[in-house]
């Protein structure tokens, strides 16, 4: 199986057991769900799925030498990612931590045919499961992991923050030691860090990112609210439940939805405004080992520093915003 991904280029898939959890249907199911939630509508031009994301994580996995235990719960960490990705956590109100799908992860792997096949394999699925013990795939924030390297690297591309050449020196500086993912030259972890927050500032914690899954979140609760969906159809595809909102007939719903457009920017007022909303503040602190020793890229620089604090203050304090207007 040949994958051309966005940031590594070409990768082939050769693991039968692998090439066959691929086509499951959970796993295919991840197809038809962004990556970027809502942003679909904001930047219909990049285009990313859970699966692309499973795919890049199993392979950047396969780089760092993890076992075929760790990369097969690489490829399946995502799997219960409602649709929109992230819009459920806001749906749920888990809009700062963003682990509403780890909750339900089990339910929905155990439901399909997954256990099976990797029962029949000599895996257990419960275990692939708890990616507290695969410390390669995560890691808190701000160590690095194949999860949180591979959609920095997958966004910066996309973004226009980082080529494909940036991400192979990023891979270049990489290795492990003591069993966690460590840069190897400060200049490439201070890069690296820089990146990260340019694209946490820019798109992950912007204003436009947490007030347009708040609106999409919204209309989600509203249509449960009043019986014009259920929650499982969380568990169907972005298109799906799009087509619910949308046919819904329901004018709250749809003012709310009618804002999501290319052509919008937010308006912070915190002294009048319509909507307060906060999101997630991701960055990575690299680890560098230097003379023996390891140190944070943030002891080494204190422009990283300075930049990770106020960054974590300004998304810790949320957005008041006055309205979206057309741009």
């Amino acid at each position: 199986m040949i994958v051309h991904d966005v940031s590594y280029g070409r990768i082939e898939i050769t693991d039968p057991l692998v090439i066959e959890l691929l086509n499951t249907k959970p796993m295919q199911r991840l197809k038809r769900i962004s990556q970027h939630g809502a942003w679909k509508f904001i930047k219909p031009s990049i285009k990313l799925s859970r699966f692309d994301h499973s795919i890049g994580v199993y392979h950047l996995l396969g780089f760092f030498g993890a076992s075929r235990k760790e990369r097969l719960a690489g490829l399946l960490h995502d799997i219960a990612h409602t649709a929109f990705s992230h819009v459920g956590d806001y749906v749920f109100g888990r809009c700062e931590d963003q682990e509403y799908h780890e909750e339900i992860v089990e339910k929905i792997m155990i439901h399909s045919e997954i256990p099976e096949i990797l029962e029949n394999a000599g895996f257990d699925a419960i275990e692939l499961l708890d990616t507290r013990r695969f410390s390669l795939l995560e890691r808190p924030i701000p160590d690095l992991c194949a999860d949180r390297l591979d959609y920095f690297f997958k966004d910066a591309v996309l973004f226009g923050i980082c080529t494909p050449e940036d991400i192979r020196f990023f891979l270049g500086n990489l290795k492990v030691w003591s069993n966690e993912i460590i840069v190897n030259d400060p200049e490439a972890a201070r890069k690296m860090a820089l990146c990260f927050l340019e694209c946490a500032e820019k798109y992950w914690a912007s204003p436009v990112q947490a007030v347009s899954y708040q609106l999409l979140a919204d209309s989600i609760r509203i249509a449960m609210k009043k019986n014009l969906m259920r929650i499982d159809d969380l568990l169907k595809t972005d298109d799906e439940v799009w087509e619910i909102l949308k046919n819904s007939g329901d004018p709250e719903i749809h003012n709310k939805i009618s804002l999501l457009s290319p052509d919008i920017n937010a308006v912070i007022d915190e002294k009048n405004y319509e909507y307060y909303v906060k999101t997630k503040a991701r960055f990575i602190d690299p680890k560098i080992l230097a003379e023996g020793k390891i140190m944070r890229v943030s002891d080494m620089f204190e422009e990283i520093k300075h930049r990770i604090e106020n960054f974590r203050t300004r998304v810790s304090q949320g957005y008041y915003v006055l309205s979206l207007i057309h741009i």
